[in-house]
């Protein structure tokens, strides 16, 4: 049997999460996350590969309205990134309007009635007058179409899909690909790994991370005055987008752009 809703939300990640916490706030009540997985956090349940962190700092990397005062480091791993957006359902109450295990495999909309039906695999259909689509450009792990990765016989692990029993101590290891998740593994496995090989298309510029942790009364600071953390949040927004386009900037000004924006990005 065809159920309805007002606003069907695809995805119960930080989009789909924040999505639902604006709607509530705006006094709609009656909405409905579908979610394929057993629990929230999108890419931040998928990838806990080791160095898994954010690659910026984590007081940008959250809610404006639900600014953090506790983040351990600058840039915080995936598990306590993971613990922010359950605490975000939890405090949100937005619990018993998630469906886990739901998976959408189509969504159509009937122009008469002014409403999307939303198709479930296993399940009946929903209809909604609305449907926010936040399923993410992340969701689906991709291995690189390479000649004879089919009849490679040794161990093959994509980062959103870590093996965590699999041993890596004496191993040679190749990493394809230098992206966010490949410039935080590497790092690790080289501790354990007798030797690990970097392929990668472009070379890029990879800035140091300065990840220091925060201290006890900064804590304290931000707790007492949270207004003092939404000043530091619009600092670093401010001085890390501020900077000129690579693409018509001049060397010269390009050069000046990093020198007064590095204070900024490495400050705690």
């Amino acid at each position: 049997m065809t159920s309805s809703t007002s606003v069907a939300i695809i995805g119960a990640g930080f989009a789909g999460i924040g999505a639902a916490i604006r709607l509530a706030a705006e006094g709609i009540d009656d909405f409905v996350i579908f979610e394929r997985d057993t629990r929230v956090g999108g890419t931040w349940r998928d990838n806990t590969y080791p160095g898994a962190a954010c690659d910026i700092p984590s007081r940008l990397y959250s809610y404006s309205f639900a600014t953090n005062p506790d983040w351990s480091h600058t840039y915080s791993g995936s598990a306590e990134i993971l613990e922010y957006i359950d605490g975000m359902v939890e405090s949100s109450g937005l619990a018993p309007k998630i469906r886990f295990g739901h998976t959408v495999v189509g969504i159509s909309y009937d122009a008469v009635a002014g409403e999307w039906t939303v198709d479930l695999e296993g399940r009946d259909p929903v209809r909604a007058r609305n449907v926010i689509v936040a399923s993410g450009p992340l969701a689906n792990a991709s291995l690189p179409n390479i000649p004879g990765i089919e009849t490679y016989e040794g161990h093959k692990i994509h980062s959103a899909r870590w093996d965590h029993d699999y041993d890596f101590t004496d191993k040679r290891v190749a990493v394809i690909g230098t992206g966010a998740s490949g410039v935080q593994i590497v790092p690790e496995l080289v501790k354990t790994a007798k030797s690990v090989k970097v392929f990668q298309r472009t070379p890029g510029w990879v800035l140091p991370r300065v990840n220091t942790p925060t201290s006890g009364w900064l804590k304290r600071l931000y707790r007492t005055l949270p207004l003092t953390q939404s000043l530091m949040r619009s600092a670093w927004y401010w001085g890390t987008n501020r900077s000129p386009s690579a693409w018509s900037g001049t060397p010269p000004s390009l050069a000046s752009s990093r020198r007064s924006a590095w204070p900024i990005c490495v400050c705690r």
